[in-house]
């Protein structure tokens, strides 16, 4: 009997234990599944964590390619600046592509920021210019580069000129386009340039020293100061002095040597000296001390001897010889070519040719073969000699006797000896000078990265 009350109660024990195991299998169930979607999530979240940072790591690469393309065609394209006038690469149209419908802003500041732009930013972002898209022709200046730009790399970069705040001063701006599959990257390179115009003398003929030793033979000369184009004939112009003397020593004039010039004058050779009045009267010489229109840098014949290394280093013709018997027509530049050419020590020409550019000559110069050159002289020797038929200096000439001090390793400035016979020519020509000027590197004023931040448009 009492087996039989206790029954139930076993009964009822068992039922509770099965029910508990079913429970707890359920507990375990439920907490198997929200496992399960936690770890989907953490996979989701890893391979979303994945995804960003390739793509971030892509655009980074993609960028940073961008800004070196930029940064390499920003040298190419100021390297291509040599020997150009920059006035004429600055107003210089080309016919581009307009690809993409923009509305220009109005702001003038953020307009000039605009118009520096080889194209409008969104247009680089979007275009794929290895597939040459059709696009409305429109008229752009100062395009460096052709208007679907130059490949580069794995990119290409575009390059365009545009007007500086200062006197011979422009802006170059270079944009690098990495082509990215939805969207390019760019990078913008922006710098302010300048072309150095030093050796632009306002004479046909500069002495400079404390004095000069001058000889003129006959009357078959010519130093004309009036204006002339390159190929030496009349222009309009302010017209300079035939002869200048300089010299920047306390007191500072060139007085002296002024003075020793026009008394080694005879006859009607006065009058083969012309251009604007000089120091000895309206009806004299063209003959004047023009010590304060030099640039004041050449005041130091260390920092002239700086130049002329420099010119050296990229000279395109470094002469060997001393004597030449003739160089031929356009051997040393021509006017669409111009050229630098040095010759470290005394240079003697005897025949004919022609050049263009600069040509520089550390020791003493002597001409005496028919020799046209177009451009800038620079003899730094203390004797010039100019002698025989039928040579034409159109530009100018820069004389100075530069004497090395091998003790101190400093550079003085001596006397000039100036020798002048035959039919020589000095024709003013500030054009022609301006074939040696374009050959300096620009200096570069101000670089800077352009970002969207610091122009949205």
């Amino acid at each position: 009997m009492q087996a039989l009350n206790e029954l139930p109660n076993k009964l009822l024990f068992c039922g509770s234990e099965k029910d508990r195991t079913q429970g707890q299998r359920g507990v375990a169930l439920l907490i198997v599944i929200i496992c399960s979607i936690l770890l989907t999530l953490l996979g989701l979240s890893l391979t979303l964590s994945t995804t960003t940072a390739f793509v971030m790591s892509t655009e980074s690469e993609a960028r940073e390619k961008a800004l070196l393309i930029a940064d390499a065609g920003f040298n190419l394209a100021k390297d291509s600046l040599r020997a150009q006038e920059l006035p004429t690469l600055v107003s210089t149209t080309q016919t581009g592509k307009q690809y993409l419908s923009y509305v220009p802003p109005t702001d003038p500041t953020a307009l000039s920021y605009f118009n520096r732009n080889p194209m409008p930013l969104d247009e680089a972002i979007n275009i794929d210019f290895a597939s040459s898209p059709a696009g409305t022709p429109i008229a752009v200046s100062g395009l460096l580069t052709p208007p679907e730009g130059v490949p580069l790399g794995t990119g290409r970069y575009f390059a365009r000129l545009s007007p500086g705040s200062g006197d011979d001063e422009v802006v170059l701006r270079v944009m690098g386009v990495q082509r990215v599959s939805g969207a390019n990257a760019v990078a913008i390179i922006e710098a302010t340039l300048k072309r150095e115009t030093f050796l632009e003398f306002s004479s046909p003929f500069t002495a400079y020293g404390p004095n000069v030793t001058a000889d003129f033979s006959g009357n078959s000369f010519d130093m004309d100061g009036n204006q002339h184009d390159p190929d030496g004939n009349p222009i309009s112009g302010d017209p300079q002095p035939g002869f200048a003397v300089a010299y920047k020593d306390p007191p500072g004039n060139a007085t002296t040597a002024a003075n020793s010039v026009n008394s080694s004058l005879s006859g009607k050779q006065e009058d083969n000296i012309v251009g604007a009045p000089g120091d000895f009267g309206p009806t004299g010489p063209s003959i004047k001390d023009m010590t304060d229109s030099v640039p004041a840098n050449f005041y130091d014949p260390n920092w002239l001897m700086d130049i002329v290394n420099a010119l050296a280093s990229i000279a395109n013709n470094t002469l060997t010889q001393e004597q030449y018997s003739g160089i031929g027509e356009g051997a040393w530049g021509t006017q669409d070519n111009p050229q630098i050419t040095f010759r470290d020590g005394n240079l003697e020409v005897t025949g004919g040719g022609s050049g263009a550019g600069i040509l520089v000559v550390t020791g003493t110069l002597e001409i005496g073969g028919a020799l046209d050159f177009d451009g800038l002289i620079l003899s730094l020797g203390g004797d010039i000699w100019m002698h025989g038929a039928n040579k034409t200096i159109t530009g100018g000439i820069f004389t100075a006797n530069v004497i090395y001090d091998a003790v101190n390793e400093t550079y003085t400035y001596g006397d000039n000896t100036v020798t002048i016979s035959g039919n020589s020519n000095f024709l003013f020509s500030g054009s022609g000078l301006s074939l040696a000027s374009n050959l300096l590197p620009v200096t570069t004023l101000s670089w800077r990265e352009v970002t969207r931040e610091l122009e949205p448009y």
